[in-house]
């Protein structure tokens, strides 16, 4: 028994806040940190990468404005997309003038 005026010891008591009760991550964010990543990863750029680039600003936006947030998801998310839109482009050139030049 705790003396009296202090609190019982022991764990807090069921329907207390939950941990981390603060704004969700913003799930343009997400989506758009795992398009780049797949954009890089499965170097398929074009159908990935740009969709990445597109949710990363909208996403950037929102959360400015106060909609949640995960600005470094949103900021990751469209860099890679830029990387992997880059890359693909890259890829895309040197394929082409292998063509030509073996025409």
């Amino acid at each position: 028994m705790p003396p009296p005026g202090m609190p019982p010891a022991g764990p807090p008591p069921y329907g207390g806040p939950p941990v981390g009760s603060g704004q969700s991550t913003n799930g343009k964010a997400i989506a758009s940190l795992i398009l780049g990543i797949c954009s890089i990863v499965l170097s398929c750029g074009l159908f990935t990468g740009i969709p990445a680039i597109i949710l990363g600003r909208m996403a950037k936006r929102e959360i400015r404005d106060g909609n949640g947030s995960g600005e470094g998801l949103a900021t990751g998310g469209f860099i890679t997309g830029i990387i992997g839109t880059v890359i693909s482009v890259l890829v895309i050139l040197a394929i082409v003038i292998a063509a030509i030049a073996g025409a």
